[in-house]
């Protein structure tokens, strides 16, 4: 620990945290080792109760959660990452979830891969990802909810069907788990 105020390394070998204030590093599980916290204010990584968050990384910001091995946050405030080999890069209110391995958020705020591995969000606002190998490039309120499914950006989009595609546009819809293989390039609906 170099210096700030109120920071806790509670377990793990190798760990740091460079400054900031009321940032903490534990494990009940045993240590977290190569865990690393640059600064920042209230952020947190810990086990999520059956792993410990080794070699996992926050650089900055504020009111962050990282329960995963191997993983990083950036800086932003308030991101949850509970998958391990997974990144926020900035944003607010951002969150990876326990079944997304390898999962990725650009920034944005309010996005969240609830479910599917490798995928990503490049940022927006409030876009989702539910399947794996599947992203979100941007805009607001849109949706990749199968695997293999994509979409560019606009609002409101749902690539609901297995590999499929929506540029962009307002409120298109592939519908879920009943197509696959769909393109949409854009418009309303």
């Amino acid at each position: 620990m170099y210096g700030g105020h109120c920071n806790t390394l509670g377990s793990g070998n190798a760990s740091f945290i460079g400054g900031g204030d009321t940032n903490l590093i534990y494990s009940a599980l045993g240590h977290i080792n190569c865990a690393v916290i640059v600064g920042g204010c209230c952020n947190l990584i810990c086990d999520n109760g059956s792993a410990t968050a080794s070699g996992s990384f926050i650089g900055g910001g504020a009111n962050h959660c990282l329960y995963s091995q191997w993983s990083f946050i950036g800086g932003g405030t308030l991101h949850i990452i509970c998958s391990d080999y997974s990144s926020v890069a900035g944003g607010a209110n951002n969150v990876i979830g326990s079944l997304s391995y390898a999962g990725f958020i650009g920034g944005g705020q309010g996005n969240q891969i609830a479910c599917g591995n490798n995928s990503f969000i490049g940022s927006g606002d409030a876009n989702g990802v539910n399947g794996s190998c599947s992203s979100v490039a941007g805009g607001c309120g849109n949706t990749a909810q199968n695997d293999y499914s994509f979409v560019g950006g606009g609002c409101f989009n749902n690539s609901g069907g297995m590999f499929g595609v929506i540029v962009g546009g307002e409120c298109n819809q592939d519908i879920p788990f009943q197509s696959t293989h769909n393109f949409i390039g854009g418009w309303l609906l």
